[in-house]
């Protein structure tokens, strides 16, 4: 037989088209945040932008003269360790991103994939940073499991899993106590642990998005354009006495309820169902009046005022 070539040839798939480049899904990541600094760079040229890589280790690029921390080994099975090395770290070094963006755009084009991937870590270490500047907000790219350090989501039984969905509350918890938001972007075909990752971005008015890796560039512009309007928000709904709310809404179906809403973005929605007592019904269907129904909002806007609105009817 004959002796084959030191170089390989082209190899196609059946059917697969010669005139087209196909990239990885590490690609599409870079090219999406790349995107999004551009976009930074013009809408918000002094705030100050971290990117922070997580494999087997959770990384903080370093950019202006600052070096590279790296949070490897014991410290990310502590969350109290991850949480202090965010909160420790020299935010003013880092300078604004006018000066930053294209050492920042260079140290993304430089990422290679890892085996590993700590994402939980990577987000305590996230949420530690924000502790520094109330009103911060992460965007986190995904193509897998959290699988090293806390918050690591393979194997464990039903008792395991709610464990995993409380870390990433508290780390939602944490970040809306900051009035920050966590946003995940998670890759279409690859399991991410999103329902866990789903509590922590709710908490927080946070999005939650599954998609092929060809739309991350488009997803990330509209997250980054979606802003909190309002934080510290509190509703207060106040009922006439022969109406009771949901459930959900007041575990002892009140008439009244207050509800802590945390972050809210200009595309929130919120929904209170309630209905006529059932010693009332008789009464409701020859009332010819509409029941009152009262929502007092008290909220922080972006400049620290806090405002109260009523909305009666």
């Amino acid at each position: 037989g004959g002796r084959g070539s030191d170089v390989a040839a082209d190899q196609y798939l059946p059917g697969e088209r010669r005139d087209t480049e196909y990239i990885s899904r590490m690609e599409c990541v870079k090219q999406a945040v790349q995107t999004q600094l551009d976009r930074l760079l013009v809408e918000k040229p002094r705030h100050t932008v971290l990117l922070v890589a997580f494999s087997s280790d959770v990384r903080v690029v370093g950019v202006g003269g600052v070096h590279d921390t790296v949070i490897a080994g014991d410290k990310l099975e502590h969350l109290d360790a991850l949480l202090k090395e965010g909160a420790a770290l020299p935010l003013g070094g880092y300078g604004q991103l006018e000066r930053s963006h294209a050492e920042l755009r260079e140290r993304v084009e430089a990422l290679e994939e890892g085996g590993a991937t700590a994402l939980g870590p990577a987000l305590a270490v996230c949420v530690g940073i924000m502790s520094q500047h109330a009103r911060a907000e992460v965007i986190l790219c995904t193509d897998g499991t959290p699988n090293v350090g806390v918050g690591e989501l393979e194997g464990g039984g039903a008792k395991q899993q709610r464990a995993f969905t409380e870390f990433y509350e508290s780390l939602g918890e944490r970040a809306k106590a900051q009035k920050s938001v966590v946003s995940v972007i998670g890759i279409e075909g690859e399991e991410c642990g999103l329902e866990h990752l789903s509590a922590c971005a709710g908490i927080t008015a946070g999005t939650v998005i599954t998609l092929d890796p060809l739309e991350l560039v488009r997803e990330i512009r509209k997250i980054g354009q979606r802003q909190v309007v309002a934080t510290d928000v509190q509703l207060s709904v106040l009922l006439h006495p022969h109406l009771e709310l949901g459930a959900d809404v007041s575990p002892h179906t009140l008439s009244r309820a207050v509800l802590d809403v945390g972050n809210v973005s200009s595309d929130m929605h919120k929904v209170f169902p309630f209905k006529v007592r059932k010693k009332y019904r008789g009464a409701h269907e020859s009332r010819s009046a509409p029941y009152p129904v009262q929502v007092q909002i008290r909220y922080t806007r972006r400049d620290g005022t806090v405002c109260c609105r009523v909305l009666s009817r």
